[in-house]
């Protein structure tokens, strides 16, 4: 009798625990602090550093960041949020806003499982946070960031110092009917100048405007062609973010072997969004000096050479 009350006990307890589970997952997941013997570095690195979600109106998603402090101090850290935007200024591609809230406004959704917490050298933290749209939320993109700052603690308040702030970019999209637009802008050779004189890597930049409501990931190819339009690189543009109603830069570089002479580059970029591709195609020239002063060599002496030859050919034939 006795074991078969327990046994319900536990039933209970087990059924109880279930549906906590269905009901309330945010309550289930908890943070956890383990020394994972990271490498001194002076610093503390967070992970991800990005976050992508798409989720619906009314939804609860749960995601998990990653802290470690690499200093050998021990680190009280304070989360925070703000939300944040793109820009104008191509060098700035999310802007932190800090109290303001953004047009794109995500921070009143977020809530970290804890705001404070301490690391000893060496520790990581594995924290949820916690992410829910309200029901009445409209189709688009919302923007936060989920920021940590650290502090040194010394003997007494007064000996702490901030280390640094390092912040979560999170960009979530409301699923349903949203204005996809953007395109390429520009596309151009790293320096301003069309000809290099030296071996050292070719940057290639490119310039995109998101004029939509949404973010999108553009991404593609370049193609860098020989004057006898020969393949001699291919660079591949990795995904990249672009903020709405903003404009983002973006720099490839091309590590490439020994060139020479004239080359043209195509650049073939999908918007990110409906399979849409834009295509540029720009001309460059690399005349290393080396190697010019060499050629250059070569041509006097193909030049004076072919014309003493001449003149000693037909001088013989005179006499």
């Amino acid at each position: 009798m006795k074991t078969h009350t327990v046994l319900k006990k536990n039933m209970y307890f087990f059924g109880l625990f279930i549906v906590s589970m269905l009901l309330f997952p945010g309550f289930v997941s908890a943070y956890t602090i383990t020394h994972i013997g990271a490498s001194i570095r002076g610093d503390f690195v967070l992970e991800p550093a990005k976050i992508e979600l798409f989720t619906n109106p009314g939804h609860e998603s749960v995601t998990e960041l990653q802290v470690t402090n690499r200093t050998d101090d021990t680190l009280t850290f304070s989360v925070s949020i703000e939300d944040m935007s793109g820009s104008d200024d191509p060098m700035r591609p999310v802007l932190l806003l800090g109290d303001k809230q953004g047009p794109y406004s995500l921070r009143d959704y977020i809530k970290p499982e804890i705001d404070t917490f301490t690391l000893k050298s060496g520790e990581r933290i594995t924290l949820p946070v916690t992410i829910s749209i309200p029901l009445d939320a409209e189709p688009g993109g919302l923007y936060g960031s989920v920021l940590f700052e650290s502090r040194s603690i010394g003997q007494s308040e007064e000996a702490s110092r901030t280390i640094s702030r390092l912040g979560a970019l999170l960009f979530v999209r409301v699923n349903g009917d949203v204005a996809e637009s953007g395109a390429l802008e520009d596309f151009r050779v790293s320096g301003g100048s069309p000809v290099s004189f030296t071996q050292e890597p070719i940057g290639f930049e490119m310039l995109y405007r998101n004029s939509g409501s949404v973010h999108v990931n553009p991404y593609g190819m370049i193609t860098v062609r020989n004057l006898f339009g020969l393949t001699v690189g291919e660079i591949e543009v990795t995904p990249y973010y672009a903020m709405p109603e903003s404009l983002r830069y973006r720099k490839v570089m091309w590590e490439h072997g020994p060139l020479f002479g004239y080359y043209t580059a195509t650049l073939e970029q999908n918007r990110g969004y409906d399979d849409i591709v834009d295509t540029r195609t720009l001309s460059f020239g690399v005349l290393p000096w080396r190697e010019s002063l060499i050629a250059f060599i070569l041509i006097l002496f193909v030049i004076f050479g072919g014309r003493w030859i001449i003149t000693t050919f037909e001088f013989k034939r005179k006499k």
